[in-house]
C-alpha cells in the first residue's frame, strides 16, 4: 500500500523532532519551539557544547556578566547558554528566516536580554561594525558557515563564510577577544601558526568524537611570544581534561617497540589524535610507543584514568603473535569474533579483518601494527574494569 503525502510528512517531522530532543534536550516542537530548516540544526551546537562554551566565555571574558556578540547567530543554541550567563547577549543571523525563527524560540524561553540583528558581516562594510561599537561587547563569538556555494564542507578558515582570517583586523579594533569555532577537520598546526593573538585552542570530544575546535583569541595579550595552549575536553565528564603546549611535545623523549611484559595496550582517543600529542603519553604516563607512526602504546601495568592518560583507551592483552601468514590462521580460528584495526601495516583493518576471517564482535579487538623489531598482531579485551587504574582482570586470565 502507498503511503500517503500526509504520512510521509509526519515521518520526517518525527524524525526531525527525535533528532532535536536527541541534540537539544529541552527544546520541545510540541511547545511550539521554530526549526526554519534541517540544516540549521544539523549546524549548530549540542546543548552540552554550548553549557561548555559559555563557561569559556565567562571566564575568557573576565567578567561574572559578560556582554557577548553572537555574530553567525543560527538558531539561537549559543546564544541561549550565553544569555544564562545574565549579561546581555547581541544575536546577528544574516538569513532573514533563521533570524526569525530564533526571536520567536527566545521568547519561548525567556530570554529577554537577547537582542537581534540581520546584518551580512562583511570586511569593510561600516553598518555592522557600528552595530558592535554601540554594543560595547566583551567579547565576540564567531562560528563561520563550513559549506562554499554548492553546499560541499569546507574546512580552511579562509573558505568560511564570514572568512574570519580578512575580518579580524576590524572585529579586533573593536573587541580583542574573540571565540571561534571551527570544523573538527580544521588544521591544528595552520590555527597556531596562523591566528595572530591564539590564546587557547580547545579541542571538545563528546563520547569519544571530536565535536568542535574552540579558538580563545585575545589580540591585546601583551607576550606575543607566549605559545598557544591546547585543552583537551569531554563534554561527557568535566573532570576529563588535559592542556599541553606544542613544544613540550616536541622535546620529548620515546621509548619504541614493546616492554618486556605489555599486559596492557593503549589506543589515543580522539582529541588527543587530533592534538597530535603522539610522544607526551610516553614521557607523562611511562608507556612505549609501538613505533614512530604507529599510535599506539603498551604497558606492563594500567594507567590511573587521570591527565592524559584518561585520553588513552585502555586495553588488555590476552596474546601476542607474530604478524604473519600462520598466526592470522590461528588467531581468527581462536577469535573468531573480533572488532579490528590496522596501524601502520600494509593493508587496511577490513582486509585485516578478511584475512583474519573473524565477524565483528564486542568480547575482543585485534590490533595488527608495526613495532621496530617487526609486525605484531594483538588480540585484546576492552579494559572497562580500568577506570581508576584497576583492571577488572587479571592479564592472561582471559585466554579461551
Amino acid at each position: 500500500m502507498k503511503e500517503s503525502f500526509a504520512d510521509i510528512l509526519k515521518q520526517i517531522e518525527t524524525r526531525r523532532a527525535s533528532k532535536l530532543k536527541a541534540k537539544l534536550p529541552g527544546w520541545d516542537i510540541a511547545k511550539g519551539i521554530v526549526l526554519p530548516d534541517d540544516l540549521a540544526l544539523e549546524q549548530c551546537s549540542g546543548s552540552a557544547a554550548a553549557r561548555y562554551k559559555s563557561g569559556l566565555a565567562k571566564r575568557f571574558s573576565g567578567k561574572d556578566k559578560p556582554r557577548i556578540a553572537d555574530l553567525t547567530g543560527g538558531l539561537g543554541v549559543d546564544s541561549l547558554a550565553f544569555a544564562e550567563l545574565g549579561g546581555e547577549v547581541l544575536y546577528n543571523e544574516r538569513e532573514s528566516t533563521r533570524a526569525e525563527a530564533a526571536e520567536k524560540n527566545f521568547k519561548i524561553f525567556g530570554a529577554n536580554n537577547i537582542s537581534l540583528n540581520s546584518k551580512d558581516i562583511r570586511p569593510g562594510q561600516q553598518d555592522w561594525q557600528s552595530m558592535l561599537e554601540a554594543f560595547f561587547p566583551d567579547l565576540l563569538y564567531l562560528d563561520p558557515a563550513r559549506r562554499d556555494g554548492v553546499g560541499k564542507k569546507v574546512f580552511r578558515l579562509e573558505d568560511c563564510s564570514p572568512d574570519v582570517s580578512a575580518l579580524l583586523p576590524e572585529l579586533t579594533a573593536i573587541c580583542p577577544r574573540i571565540m571561534l569555532k571551527l570544523s573538527p577537520m580544521a588544521d591544528i598546526s595552520v590555527l597556531c601558526s596562523s591566528l595572530q593573538g591564539l590564546q587557547e585552542l580547545h579541542i571538545v570530544q563528546l563520547a569519544g568524537e571530536v565535536k568542535e575546535l574552540l579558538c580563545l583569541i585575545d589580540a591585546a595579550r601583551s607576550d606575543e611570544s607566549e605559545e598557544t595552549l591546547i585543552v583537551l575536553s569531554e563534554l561527557s565528564d568535566p573532570c576529563k581534561t588535559w592542556s599541553f603546549r606544542r613544544s613540550e611535545e616536541a622535546a620529548c623523549r620515546v621509548a619504541y617497540g614493546a616492554p618486556v611484559q605489555a599486559d596492557y595496550l593503549y589506543e589515543p582517543e580522539a582529541a588527543l589524535s587530533k592534538a597530535g600529542a603522539f610522544k607526551l603519553p610516553c614521557s607523562l604516563a611511562g608507556v612505549h610507543k609501538a613505533a614512530a607512526s604507529t599510535h599506539l602504546y603498551l604497558s606492563d601495568s594500567a594507567l590511573p584514568r587521570e591527565g592524559i592518560s584518561s585520553f588513552l583507551k585502555p586495553f588488555i592483552t590476552v596474546e601476542l603473535f607474530p604478524l604473519d601468514k600462520a598466526s592470522l590462521k590461528l588467531a581468527g580460528r581462536k577469535y573468531p569474533r573480533a572488532e579490528v584495526s590496522a596501524r601502520n601495516i600494509p593493508m587496511t583493518s577490513d582486509e585485516l579483518r578478511k584475512r583474519l576471517g573473524v565477524k565483528s564482535g564486542p568480547e575482543y579487538h585485534i590490533f595488527g601494527f608495526s613495532t621496530p623489531s617487526g609486525r605484531i598482531l594483538a588480540v585484546c579485551r576492552p579494559c572497562n574494569g580500568c577506570q581508576d587504574g584497576v583492571s577488572g582482570s587479571v592479564p592472561g586470565d582471559q585466554m579461551p
